[in-house]
């Protein structure tokens, strides 16, 4: 572009050094001086455009610094208690992994025959426990977790576990609670008494709370957890079962 600029003003000057007073004055008078003005004016400000303290070296690259991804980290929670916690599989199993549930929740009911794969397939390594995790926008979840707990009440370990398959794969309706209780062989009066008392709706609570502790921040929500060491790994989510195999062969 300067290239073109010399050359332009060089040749204007040749052509005013030949020209008489007369000629020169003749040829301002053309309109065709005019436009050479104007196209000179346009190409010297284009030029002295690119140019400019603003212009951007042309070889710079923005580099943008990606941060790793960090694994979750676990909050604190309340230990397996194999006296007191609703446990399928072997209860003295060096790994259980804790899942927080909504029996309203579809993902949950996904989730639910996962862990029980989880189980039957590492029967020596790991053990699944139970804890409530209502959301506030399933109706019914609350009392049927207040149910399930009157359902383990009344029948031990394994009526909570034969109530809870139920919940999640006929039903959570209100309705239904008498009828599965009958066919896990509940006293169904008693049953009934229990669950219209709110005995255990502080206890789902209870829960609730401790998951929301550990990370838990939707359903359904796992830790898995070496009960020797404490290692822990939180898992969000209806995760294939392989997922959950992979973190058990990294805490044994």
């Amino acid at each position: 572009m300067c290239v073109l600029i010399l050359r332009i003003i060089s040749s204007l000057l040749m052509t005013k050094s030949k020209a008489t007073s007369a000629s020169i004055a003749e040829s301002t008078n053309t309109p065709w001086f005019g436009v050479t003005l104007c196209l000179l004016g346009i190409i010297i400000g284009y030029s002295a455009a690119q140019f400019t303290g603003d212009a951007k070296p042309a070889n710079t690259v923005p580099t943008q610094v990606v941060d790793e991804p960090k694994a979750p980290v676990v909050g604190d929670f309340a230990k397996v208690d194999k006296d007191s916690d609703w446990i399928a599989g072997d209860v003295d199993a060096p790994v259980s992994v804790i899942v927080w549930t909504d029996y309203e929740c579809p993902f949950c009911s996904r989730h639910h025959p996962t862990m029980q794969a989880l189980i039957d397939n590492n029967p020596d390594d790991v053990n699944w426990v139970y804890r409530h995790y209502p959301l506030s926008f399933h109706p019914n979840a609350q009392k049927a977790g207040e149910a399930a707990e009157c359902a383990g009440e009344q029948g031990g370990n394994d009526a909570f576990w034969e109530f809870s398959d139920r919940l999640f794969t006929r039903g959570v309706e209100r309705a239904s609670y008498e009828t599965y209780a009958q066919e896990i062989g509940l006293n169904v009066k008693e049953f009934t008494t229990c669950i219209d008392s709110g005995k255990y709706a502080d206890e789902v609570a209870k829960d609730m709370a401790d998951g929301s502790k550990a990370g838990v921040t939707g359903t359904p929500g796992s830790v898995m957890v070496n009960n020797k060491t404490g290692d822990a790994k939180l898992i969000s989510g209806a995760q294939p079962v392989a997922a959950f195999e992979a973190a058990l062969q990294e805490l044994l």
